[in-house]
């Protein structure tokens, strides 16, 4: 009889099971007991933990409509980072200051240059590298003063003379100097870069225009005998003087001209917020210039060629980016 029931209690649960559902391994494990008793109590926990486990699933698969969907509004709005974006990109100005240590040519010497000047510029930042574009312009200040000639003689007494010369010519001086300068500048340069964090190391290239002046002094003329003391019975031998007088002319000539010229250089920069700071060297290569005539006592020609030259500066600039 007991036997009876259990097998019933059994059908009556699988039965109460959902169409399909696999018997569980906690229904094989009562099915193999023996005693009746223990076989029921099994079959009993096994229908209440079946029963916990359904509606626990259904809770899960259940849809949340109590709950209102999430607003956009309760989220903070995060702007998207800017990859491109970067502290040295965008237009600046900056001003500077230079010095040439040795203006080379071969006809003109060597000549130091200070330079002060401003400038603006605008860089494109693609990730770490650089390019942009640059102007700039200066005055320099300096100049090279070359002796070409220098004849300053007084004749030592005596002195022979042509027969009855009231002032004879008893000497001569002649002293040239020739004097060149840079003036008012400017030039365009292309630069490219590559970034690291707040340091940008780049080198440059571009084009400029230089005024160039050019000018002679000259002063020249003799020294004069003035009451001549002559030898007695040789009145053409002069044996001193009374007085020696100065008659030389000073003349001025000068020639000015806009020179071309390559620039190259290489450099440091550094931020400090929208501030920046920057070293840099360069090289300029001046080519033959037409200078004409602006001025004088004295022009010998109306228009020259200056010569090619090279420099080499040194620069410091300082700026703001915008």
């Amino acid at each position: 009889m007991r036997m009876l029931f259990c097998a019933a209690v059994a059908t009556v649960f699988l039965m109460s099971l959902p169409a399909g559902a696999a018997i569980s391994e906690d229904l094989v494990f009562c099915s193999k007991l023996t005693a009746p008793k223990e076989r029921l109590a099994c079959y009993d926990a096994a229908a209440r933990i079946e029963r916990l486990s359904a509606s626990g699933q259904k809770r899960a698969n259940a849809p949340s409509r109590l709950l209102p969907p999430p607003s956009a509004e309760g989220f903070a709005s995060v702007e998207r980072p800017d990859l491109h974006s970067s502290n040295f990109s965008g237009a600046y100005v900056f001003g500077y200051g230079g010095y040439a240590p040795s203006l080379n040519s071969i006809e003109y010497g060597h000549l130091n240059l200070t330079t002060f000047g401003a400038g603006l510029g605008y860089n494109h930042v693609d990730g770490k590298f650089l390019i942009g574009i640059e102007a700039r312009g200066a005055n320099s200040f300096g100049r090279n003063v070359t002796q070409i000639e220098a004849s300053d003689v007084i004749s030592p007494f005596p002195i022979v003379v042509s027969p009855g010369t009231a002032e004879p010519v008893v000497g001569y001086k002649r002293i040239s100097d020739r004097k060149f300068s840079a003036g008012v500048g400017g030039d365009i340069s292309m630069r490219f870069g590559l970034i690291d964090d707040d340091w940008l190391f780049y080198g440059k290239i571009g084009a400029g225009l230089q005024d160039m002046v050019l000018a002679y002094d000259w002063t020249d003329g003799p020294y004069v005998c003035i009451n001549p003391a002559r030898q007695p019975g040789s009145p053409e031998i002069i044996i001193g003087c009374g007085e020696i007088r100065d008659d030389s002319v000073k003349r001025h000539s000068a020639w000015s001209g806009i020179a071309t010229y390559l620039v190259a250089g290489i450099g440091v920069e550094r931020n400090y917020g929208q501030l920046f700071a920057r070293l840099e060297g360069e090289v300029k290569s001046f080519g033959p210039t037409f200078a004409y005539a602006t001025g004088g006592t004295i022009n010998t020609s109306t228009q020259i060629t200056l010569p090619s030259f090279i420099s080499f500066s040194a620069n410091a600039a300082v700026g703001y980016r915008f």
